[in-house]
């Protein structure tokens, strides 16, 4: 029995929760090798080197969760007036309802005798 009635919308989403995961791999590898050579033609067996190889992995992991979103509030005193104007088009009735706007959704308000 309250003069003032607050309505409060809000989008209704299941509780979703997204992971994803990235990852990343990078190799490197290097050789160095030396070969001793006497005169034009003559090539020695002489031959020595080194190899190195090393790899590395980087994993990112990254969470999303899907919520509801409160859509706001609109407080109805029920001392407002409905109708705010009248008019006729084409000979017909017409009404300016009263509005309630949040930023996010426009409700109107009709009284109805329920007795």
């Amino acid at each position: 029995y309250a003069p003032i009635i607050k309505i409060s919308v809000e989008e209704r989403d299941n509780q979703e929760t997204t992971e994803v995961s990235f990852s990343h791999t990078a190799e490197f590898a290097g050789n160095v090798g030396y070969d001793a050579t006497w005169g034009q033609h003559v090539k020695s067996g002489l031959k020595f080197g080194a190899s190195a190889k090393k790899s590395n992995t980087t994993t990112y992991r990254r969470t999303m969760v899907q919520n509801s979103d409160k859509l706001g509030d609109v407080t109805i005193n029920f001392a407002d007036k409905v109708i705010l104007s009248t008019g006729t088009i084409f000979g017909l009735p017409t009404y300016n309802i009263r509005e309630y706007d949040s930023g996010q959704f426009v409700i109107t308000v009709n009284p109805v005798r329920v007795q």
